[in-house]
């Protein structure tokens, strides 16, 4: 007898399987260019260099400044000698402050060693404040009183002071502008 018919029954779905990342079928993937070969006179490349460390600026020694002085910027702030933008060397505002007030104070104490007090001045006391313009060189270009002491003859007395002391010393080599304003102040008393 033939074999009995078998019912039509409805196919199973086909299952999908997950396949892991290891058991994937690997992708046809381009093979890799190949490498260039060295030329014969062609240069090693060069190793880099190790990253300087930051250089730091010494300050001036701080010591006590002479009787009344005061060495400073124009103003009496921290402004360069280029209108108060920093060198083009790259210092910040304060550093050019810094070098400037270093610079000032040696100019302050030169014209300390010129100062005397004027014999016609009787019993006159007081500051005189001046500003004095300086080249890097250390030639002095003006001088002016902007702050009087209240009697003429002291003014006069601390004008001729600083422009009796000479050649005042070098600005340090990183203050390159044409010229710079130092403001500084002479005290004047019967005690000398």
């Amino acid at each position: 007898p033939p074999p009995e018919a078998l019912p039509d029954l409805p196919r199973p779905a086909p299952q999908l399987a997950l396949l892991s990342s290891d058991t994937a079928p690997a992708a046809e993937t381009a093979p890799p260019p190949p490498k260039p070969k060295p030329k014969a006179d062609a240069k090693p490349p060069a190793p880099e260099k190790p990253a300087k460390p930051p250089v730091q600026k010494a300050k001036p020694p701080a010591g006590p400044a002479p009787s009344g002085a005061k060495a400073a910027g124009s103003g009496g702030g921290t402004t360069s000698g280029r209108g108060g933008k920093a060198e083009a060397s790259g210092l910040s505002k304060s550093e050019v402050a810094d070098l400037k007030a270093a610079w000032g104070a040696k100019i302050q104490a030169q014209i300390e060693r010129r100062r005397t007090y004027p014999r016609d001045a009787g019993r006159a006391e007081g500051v005189v404040r001046l500003e004095l313009t300086v080249a890097p060189s250390g030639a002095l270009l003006a001088v002016r009183v902007i702050k009087s002491s209240g009697a003429a003859v002291l003014d006069r007395a601390a004008v001729k002071a600083a422009q009796s002391a000479g050649r005042f010393p070098k600005a340090p080599a990183q203050l390159t502008g044409p010229a710079y304003k130092l403001i500084l102040q002479l005290k004047y008393d019967r005690r000398g």
